[in-house]
């Protein structure tokens, strides 16, 4: 997303994909450390992962990562201290 303005699918994946495992595991090996002093700017190109599941759609988890490595979670600031947007995006094949 740029500015919150424009939007383009990276990928989006179902239980039953080839890539969910390797997806999970990336997300799941990042580290991240709560911030209340530094927040994510938005006018800037962010990035945004939706996680909803199907049984129960009304309660998604929206994470939007910039490429400085702000992460907001549900309105919650934090700053990655171990991982990278570049590892998720070469999955994809997206630069």
């Amino acid at each position: 997303m740029n500015g919150g303005v424009d939007n383009k699918n990276i990928f989006i994946l179902n239980k039953d994909d080839e890539l969910y495992n390797e997806v999970r595991s990336i997300l799941n090996n990042w580290e991240a450390k709560r911030t209340l002093f530094k927040s994510i700017d938005v006018s800037n190109s962010y990035y945004k992962i939706v996680f909803t599941n199907n049984d129960d759609t009304t309660n998604p988890i929206n994470i939007l990562i910039s490429k400085d490595g702000m992460v907001n979670i549900n309105s919650r600031e934090y700053e990655l201290v171990k991982g990278d947007l570049v590892e998720l995006l070469n999955i994809a094949n997206y630069e």
